[in-house]
Protein backbone atom coordinates (compact mmCIF):
# COMPACT_ATOMS: atom_id res chain seq x y z
CA UNK A 1 0.00 0.00 0.00
CA UNK A 2 1.40 3.51 -0.81
CA UNK A 3 2.12 5.99 1.45
CA UNK A 4 -0.19 8.42 0.48
CA UNK A 5 -3.11 5.30 1.22
CA UNK A 6 -1.74 4.86 4.22
CA UNK A 7 -2.29 8.50 5.52
CA UNK A 8 -5.62 8.74 4.37
CA UNK A 9 -5.84 5.44 6.59
CA UNK A 10 -4.87 6.29 9.68
CA UNK A 11 -7.02 9.52 9.30
CA UNK A 12 -10.18 7.99 9.26
CA UNK A 13 -11.66 8.24 12.51
CA UNK A 14 -14.64 10.21 11.54
CA UNK A 15 -15.29 9.24 8.49
CA UNK A 16 -18.22 6.44 7.71
CA UNK A 17 -15.16 4.20 6.51
CA UNK A 18 -14.27 3.57 10.09
CA UNK A 19 -13.33 -0.11 9.77
CA UNK A 20 -10.01 0.60 7.52
CA UNK A 21 -8.49 2.52 11.24
CA UNK A 22 -6.61 -0.93 11.42
CA UNK A 23 -6.23 -1.80 8.06
CA UNK A 24 -2.50 -2.80 8.80
CA UNK A 25 -3.41 -5.63 10.60
CA UNK A 26 -4.78 -7.07 7.64
CA UNK A 27 -2.56 -9.51 6.66
CA UNK A 28 0.11 -8.45 3.71
CA UNK A 29 -0.38 -11.59 1.73
CA UNK A 30 -4.01 -10.61 1.34
CA UNK A 31 -3.37 -7.34 0.43
CA UNK A 32 -1.33 -8.12 -2.82
CA UNK A 33 -4.44 -10.24 -4.35
CA UNK A 34 -6.44 -8.10 -6.47
CA UNK A 35 -9.10 -9.69 -4.77
CA UNK A 36 -10.93 -6.56 -3.36
CA UNK A 37 -14.07 -4.83 -3.34
CA UNK A 38 -16.11 -2.15 -1.56
CA UNK A 39 -19.39 -2.72 0.58
CA UNK A 40 -22.15 -0.22 1.74
CA UNK A 41 -23.56 -1.57 4.55
CA UNK A 42 -27.21 -1.21 6.36
CA UNK A 43 -28.68 -2.32 9.54
CA UNK A 44 -31.37 -5.54 9.13
CA UNK A 45 -34.33 -4.53 10.02
CA UNK A 46 -35.52 -8.40 10.10
CA UNK A 47 -32.76 -9.28 11.81
CA UNK A 48 -31.51 -7.28 14.98
CA UNK A 49 -27.41 -7.18 14.64
CA UNK A 50 -27.02 -7.63 11.27
CA UNK A 51 -26.21 -5.81 8.65
CA UNK A 52 -27.37 -6.06 4.90
CA UNK A 53 -24.49 -5.50 2.24
CA UNK A 54 -23.95 -3.81 -1.27
CA UNK A 55 -21.07 -5.21 -2.61
CA UNK A 56 -19.54 -2.54 -5.16
CA UNK A 57 -17.19 -2.50 -7.66
CA UNK A 58 -14.00 -0.75 -7.10
CA UNK A 59 -12.89 0.04 -10.65
CA UNK A 60 -15.45 2.59 -11.99
CA UNK A 61 -15.80 5.90 -10.48
CA UNK A 62 -19.01 7.12 -12.88
CA UNK A 63 -21.36 4.79 -11.19
CA UNK A 64 -21.84 2.71 -8.87
CA UNK A 65 -21.36 -0.97 -10.08
CA UNK A 66 -22.10 -4.26 -8.07
CA UNK A 67 -19.57 -6.69 -7.43
CA UNK A 68 -20.08 -10.15 -8.54
CA UNK A 69 -18.32 -12.59 -6.61
CA UNK A 70 -17.83 -14.90 -9.34
CA UNK A 71 -16.88 -12.30 -11.67
CA UNK A 72 -12.91 -11.31 -11.05
CA UNK A 73 -13.27 -8.34 -13.23
CA UNK A 74 -15.61 -6.59 -10.88
CA UNK A 75 -12.78 -6.76 -8.03
CA UNK A 76 -9.91 -4.92 -7.69
CA UNK A 77 -6.25 -4.23 -5.58
CA UNK A 78 -6.00 -3.43 -2.28
CA UNK A 79 -5.40 -0.02 -2.91
CA UNK A 80 -7.86 0.53 -5.64
CA UNK A 81 -10.72 -0.86 -3.01
CA UNK A 82 -9.46 1.54 -0.29
CA UNK A 83 -9.10 4.63 -2.51
CA UNK A 84 -12.49 4.17 -3.93
CA UNK A 85 -14.23 3.66 -0.72
CA UNK A 86 -12.43 6.45 0.62
CA UNK A 87 -13.68 8.93 -2.25
CA UNK A 88 -17.26 7.75 -2.66
CA UNK A 89 -17.81 7.08 1.35
CA UNK A 90 -18.34 3.54 1.54
CA UNK A 91 -18.62 1.28 5.03
CA UNK A 92 -15.54 -0.54 4.07
CA UNK A 93 -13.94 -3.07 1.69
CA UNK A 94 -14.35 -7.04 1.54
CA UNK A 95 -12.44 -10.17 0.13
CA UNK A 96 -13.22 -11.83 -2.71
CA UNK A 97 -12.50 -15.93 -1.47
CA UNK A 98 -11.48 -18.26 -4.96
CA UNK A 99 -10.53 -21.61 -4.53
CA UNK A 100 -6.99 -21.05 -6.56
CA UNK A 101 -5.89 -18.97 -4.12
CA UNK A 102 -6.44 -21.78 -0.93
CA UNK A 103 -7.69 -19.46 1.38
CA UNK A 104 -10.25 -20.39 3.81
CA UNK A 105 -12.95 -18.49 6.07
CA UNK A 106 -14.35 -19.55 9.23
CA UNK A 107 -17.02 -17.36 9.63
CA UNK A 108 -18.47 -17.36 12.96
CA UNK A 109 -21.96 -15.48 14.53
CA UNK A 110 -23.05 -14.29 17.63
CA UNK A 111 -19.80 -15.10 19.35
CA UNK A 112 -19.60 -12.29 22.19
CA UNK A 113 -23.06 -13.37 24.45
CA UNK A 114 -23.70 -11.12 27.29
CA UNK A 115 -19.77 -9.56 26.62
CA UNK A 116 -18.14 -13.11 26.64
CA UNK A 117 -16.77 -15.19 23.97
CA UNK A 118 -18.98 -18.18 23.70
CA UNK A 119 -17.85 -21.65 23.68
CA UNK A 120 -17.88 -22.23 19.92
CA UNK A 121 -15.70 -19.57 19.48
CA UNK A 122 -13.02 -20.55 21.85
CA UNK A 123 -12.88 -23.86 20.22
CA UNK A 124 -12.62 -22.40 16.51
CA UNK A 125 -9.73 -20.22 18.04
CA UNK A 126 -7.95 -22.66 19.92
CA UNK A 127 -8.52 -25.42 16.84
CA UNK A 128 -6.64 -23.14 14.11
CA UNK A 129 -4.26 -20.93 16.34
CA UNK A 130 -2.68 -17.88 16.09
CA UNK A 131 -3.96 -17.44 12.80
CA UNK A 132 -5.23 -13.93 11.47
CA UNK A 133 -8.89 -13.66 13.03
CA UNK A 134 -11.08 -10.37 13.28
CA UNK A 135 -14.45 -9.15 14.48
CA UNK A 136 -17.18 -8.81 11.91
CA UNK A 137 -18.87 -5.51 11.28
CA UNK A 138 -20.98 -6.04 13.93
CA UNK A 139 -18.37 -6.86 16.50
CA UNK A 140 -20.40 -9.68 17.34
CA UNK A 141 -19.00 -12.39 14.88
CA UNK A 142 -15.33 -13.37 13.83
CA UNK A 143 -13.46 -13.94 10.54
CA UNK A 144 -11.03 -16.79 11.20
CA UNK A 145 -8.84 -16.16 7.68
CA UNK A 146 -6.06 -19.35 6.91
CA UNK A 147 -4.48 -21.39 4.11
CA UNK A 148 -5.91 -24.89 3.43
CA UNK A 149 -7.73 -26.38 0.98
CA UNK A 150 -11.78 -27.53 1.26
CA UNK A 151 -13.24 -30.73 -0.78
CA UNK A 152 -15.45 -30.06 -3.82
CA UNK A 153 -18.14 -31.13 -1.94
CA UNK A 154 -18.57 -29.91 1.66
CA UNK A 155 -20.56 -29.21 4.11
CA UNK A 156 -20.59 -24.85 4.20
CA UNK A 157 -22.82 -23.79 7.22
CA UNK A 158 -24.68 -25.26 10.64
CA UNK A 159 -26.35 -23.08 12.97
CA UNK A 160 -22.70 -21.91 14.31
CA UNK A 161 -20.43 -22.36 12.06
CA UNK A 162 -19.31 -21.44 8.29
CA UNK A 163 -16.63 -22.38 5.92
CA UNK A 164 -15.86 -20.94 2.81
CA UNK A 165 -12.83 -20.75 0.45
CA UNK A 166 -14.87 -19.78 -2.96
CA UNK A 167 -17.53 -17.48 -4.22
CA UNK A 168 -17.89 -15.59 -1.69
CA UNK A 169 -16.76 -11.83 -0.08
CA UNK A 170 -15.44 -11.41 3.10
CA UNK A 171 -16.48 -7.88 4.81
CA UNK A 172 -12.98 -6.85 6.63
CA UNK A 173 -12.33 -4.59 9.29
CA UNK A 174 -8.86 -5.20 10.42
CA UNK A 175 -10.15 -5.57 13.68
CA UNK A 176 -7.72 -8.21 14.80
CA UNK A 177 -8.14 -10.43 18.32
CA UNK A 178 -6.05 -10.30 21.37
CA UNK A 179 -3.42 -13.06 20.04
CA UNK A 180 -3.88 -13.47 16.22
CA UNK A 181 -1.02 -12.38 14.29
CA UNK A 182 -1.21 -10.88 10.68
CA UNK A 183 -0.51 -13.74 8.87
CA UNK A 184 -2.56 -16.93 7.13
CA UNK A 185 -1.48 -19.94 8.98
CA UNK A 186 -1.44 -23.62 6.60
CA UNK A 187 -4.02 -26.09 7.97
CA UNK A 188 -3.09 -29.11 6.29
CA UNK A 189 -6.16 -31.60 7.93
CA UNK A 190 -8.66 -28.77 7.06
CA UNK A 191 -11.32 -31.44 5.73
CA UNK A 192 -11.14 -33.18 8.68
CA UNK A 193 -11.77 -30.47 10.75
CA UNK A 194 -14.53 -29.65 7.97
CA UNK A 195 -16.42 -32.97 8.35
CA UNK A 196 -15.57 -33.11 12.12
CA UNK A 197 -17.46 -29.77 13.04
CA UNK A 198 -19.91 -29.06 10.06
CA UNK A 199 -20.83 -33.20 9.18
CA UNK A 200 -20.90 -34.72 5.97
CA UNK A 201 -22.33 -33.73 2.67
CA UNK A 202 -25.62 -35.21 2.42
CA UNK A 203 -26.58 -36.47 -1.32
CA UNK A 204 -29.92 -34.85 -2.08
CA UNK A 205 -32.15 -37.35 -3.94
CA UNK A 206 -35.07 -35.70 -6.14
CA UNK A 207 -37.93 -37.02 -4.05
CA UNK A 208 -41.66 -36.98 -5.85
CA UNK A 209 -43.47 -34.01 -4.63
CA UNK A 210 -47.36 -33.83 -4.38
CA UNK A 211 -48.33 -30.64 -5.62
CA UNK A 212 -51.21 -29.16 -3.55
CA UNK A 213 -54.14 -28.70 -4.77
CA UNK A 214 -55.52 -24.90 -5.10
CA UNK A 215 -57.62 -24.94 -8.48
CA UNK A 216 -55.72 -23.14 -11.44
CA UNK A 217 -52.84 -21.26 -10.59
CA UNK A 218 -52.28 -17.94 -11.81
CA UNK A 219 -48.41 -17.28 -12.38
CA UNK A 220 -49.10 -14.08 -12.51
CA UNK A 221 -50.95 -13.84 -10.03
CA UNK A 222 -47.45 -15.09 -7.82
CA UNK A 223 -45.00 -13.12 -9.90
CA UNK A 224 -47.01 -9.83 -8.72
CA UNK A 225 -47.07 -11.04 -5.04
CA UNK A 226 -43.94 -11.30 -5.19
CA UNK A 227 -42.94 -7.99 -6.42
CA UNK A 228 -45.02 -6.75 -3.12
CA UNK A 229 -42.20 -7.55 -1.09
CA UNK A 230 -39.19 -5.87 -1.40
CA UNK A 231 -36.49 -8.92 -0.54
CA UNK A 232 -38.40 -10.78 -3.69
CA UNK A 233 -38.65 -7.54 -6.00
CA UNK A 234 -35.00 -7.44 -5.96
CA UNK A 235 -34.58 -11.24 -6.20
CA UNK A 236 -36.98 -11.50 -9.47
CA UNK A 237 -35.17 -8.43 -10.87
CA UNK A 238 -31.82 -10.10 -10.83
CA UNK A 239 -30.74 -8.53 -7.64
CA UNK A 240 -28.03 -10.99 -5.21
CA UNK A 241 -26.74 -7.94 -3.57
CA UNK A 242 -28.22 -8.97 -0.21
CA UNK A 243 -26.40 -12.69 -1.15
CA UNK A 244 -23.28 -11.03 -1.54
CA UNK A 245 -23.52 -11.50 -5.24
CA UNK A 246 -24.31 -15.44 -4.57
CA UNK A 247 -26.19 -16.39 -7.01
CA UNK A 248 -26.48 -19.98 -6.01
CA UNK A 249 -27.90 -18.46 -2.29
CA UNK A 250 -30.45 -16.04 -4.25
CA UNK A 251 -31.92 -18.85 -6.21
CA UNK A 252 -32.93 -20.93 -3.36
CA UNK A 253 -34.42 -17.64 -2.03
CA UNK A 254 -36.29 -16.98 -4.93
CA UNK A 255 -37.62 -20.62 -5.17
CA UNK A 256 -38.67 -20.72 -1.59
CA UNK A 257 -40.52 -17.62 -2.03
CA UNK A 258 -42.20 -19.18 -5.02
CA UNK A 259 -43.01 -22.55 -2.85
CA UNK A 260 -44.66 -20.30 -0.54
CA UNK A 261 -47.57 -19.59 -3.09
CA UNK A 262 -47.04 -23.32 -4.53
CA UNK A 263 -45.19 -26.36 -3.80
CA UNK A 264 -45.54 -27.78 -7.32
CA UNK A 265 -41.57 -28.22 -9.26
CA UNK A 266 -43.35 -26.73 -12.45
CA UNK A 267 -44.70 -24.22 -11.12
CA UNK A 268 -41.70 -23.27 -8.96
CA UNK A 269 -39.58 -23.36 -12.37
CA UNK A 270 -42.17 -21.69 -14.56
CA UNK A 271 -42.25 -18.81 -12.24
CA UNK A 272 -38.48 -18.45 -11.52
CA UNK A 273 -37.52 -18.48 -15.70
CA UNK A 274 -39.46 -15.05 -15.40
CA UNK A 275 -37.36 -13.94 -13.13
CA UNK A 276 -33.60 -11.83 -13.76
CA UNK A 277 -31.89 -14.69 -12.01
CA UNK A 278 -32.78 -17.21 -14.75
CA UNK A 279 -29.80 -17.64 -16.89
CA UNK A 280 -27.86 -20.52 -18.61
CA UNK A 281 -26.72 -22.35 -15.35
CA UNK A 282 -30.50 -22.87 -14.62
CA UNK A 283 -30.54 -25.54 -17.40
CA UNK A 284 -27.29 -27.90 -16.80
CA UNK A 285 -26.95 -30.68 -15.12
CA UNK A 286 -30.41 -30.83 -13.15
CA UNK A 287 -28.96 -28.10 -11.33
CA UNK A 288 -32.64 -26.54 -11.54
CA UNK A 289 -34.07 -29.38 -10.29
CA UNK A 290 -31.49 -29.78 -7.78
CA UNK A 291 -32.57 -26.24 -6.31
CA UNK A 292 -36.22 -26.68 -6.23
CA UNK A 293 -35.69 -29.66 -4.11
CA UNK A 294 -33.29 -27.78 -1.56
CA UNK A 295 -35.38 -24.91 -1.46
CA UNK A 296 -39.35 -27.07 -0.83
CA UNK A 297 -38.75 -28.31 2.43
CA UNK A 298 -37.22 -25.03 4.34
CA UNK A 299 -40.87 -23.95 3.19
CA UNK A 300 -43.62 -24.28 5.75
CA UNK A 301 -46.05 -22.07 5.10
CA UNK A 302 -48.65 -22.27 2.25
CA UNK A 303 -50.95 -19.54 0.58
CA UNK A 304 -54.38 -19.61 1.37
CA UNK A 305 -55.26 -19.97 -2.78
CA UNK A 306 -58.99 -20.77 -1.35
CA UNK A 307 -59.23 -17.77 0.37
CA UNK A 308 -57.62 -15.67 -2.35
CA UNK A 309 -59.80 -16.79 -5.57
CA UNK A 310 -63.40 -16.07 -2.86
CA UNK A 311 -61.51 -12.14 -1.73
CA UNK A 312 -61.45 -12.45 -5.98
CA UNK A 313 -64.94 -13.72 -6.70
CA UNK A 314 -66.18 -11.23 -4.12
CA UNK A 315 -64.78 -8.02 -5.34
CA UNK A 316 -65.89 -8.64 -8.83
CA UNK A 317 -69.65 -9.49 -8.09
CA UNK A 318 -69.27 -5.91 -5.31
CA UNK A 319 -67.48 -4.14 -8.55
CA UNK A 320 -70.45 -5.51 -11.37
CA UNK A 321 -73.23 -4.37 -8.22
CA UNK A 322 -71.67 -1.21 -8.70
CA UNK A 323 -71.38 -0.92 -12.38
CA UNK A 324 -75.50 -1.78 -11.99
Amino acid sequence: MSNEVSRSVSKLNSSKFRQQMYAENIPEEMKQLPNWVCYRAFPNTEKIGKYKKQLVDPNIDSKITWAKSNERTTWGTYEKAVSFAMRNNCTGIAFALEKSLGICCVDLDDCFPDGKISDTAKTMLKQFGDTYSEKSISHNGIHIFLKGELPKEYVQRNEEIEMYDDVRFISMTGTKLLYSKSYLKTIPNLTAINKKYLGEKKIIVPQKITPIRCGLVDERVIIDELNYYPKYRALMSGDTSEYGGDKSRADIALCMGIAYYHKDVNTIDSVFRQSGLYREKWDSGGYAKITIQKAIPFQKKNFDWEAYYKRQSYTKTKSAQLDI
